[in-house]
């Protein structure tokens, strides 16, 4: 149990470490971070960080959250940082709040529109996101709006 517990502090500390941006106010973006690379280095297998993150939660001044949130893979921008896929569903949501409603944006603007912001992403990868935000595809959008 104490090796359990030992282990749980560990991950949370690199979560704390790697995240710190998001921790100063609650608003900062999420950087990329993977279950295999904290298995790496604490030196154990990867199995034993997906069983220690399951149904562990962080309290924040910002709320609580599931120490899983704070996991995710990313991408590389043009200028060389690095932005976790959290973020990029967040910018594509404020994206399609601030279309025109009778002129959706297309997955495919959308995409590259991203990539004018530096943050080089496949159409294919945008309709998936748009997906698990539960928001309609473009066309869909615009007929609801007539």
């Amino acid at each position: 149990m104490d090796r359990r517990k030992d282990t749980v502090s560990r991950i949370a500390q690199i979560v704390l470490e790697v995240q710190s941006e998001f921790f100063e106010d609650g608003k900062g973006p999420l950087r990329p971070l993977r279950l295999e690379d904290v298995a790496v280095e604490i030196g154990v297998h990867l199995s034993t960080i997906s069983r220690g993150v399951t149904g562990k939660y962080i309290a924040t001044p910002y709320g609580m959250f599931e120490i899983k949130h704070f996991f995710s893979g990313g991408y590389r921008t043009n200028t060389g940082m690095d932005v976790a896929s959290t973020t990029v569903k967040s910018r594509l949501r404020e994206m399609m709040g601030a279309e025109d409603p009778l002129k959706p944006v297309s997955d495919q603007r959308l995409a590259e529109m991203l990539s004018e912001e530096g943050i080089p992403v496949a159409r294919r990868t945008v309709a998936k996101y748009r997906e698990e935000l539960g928001i309609e595809p473009s066309w869909a959008r615009k007929r609801r709006q007539r």
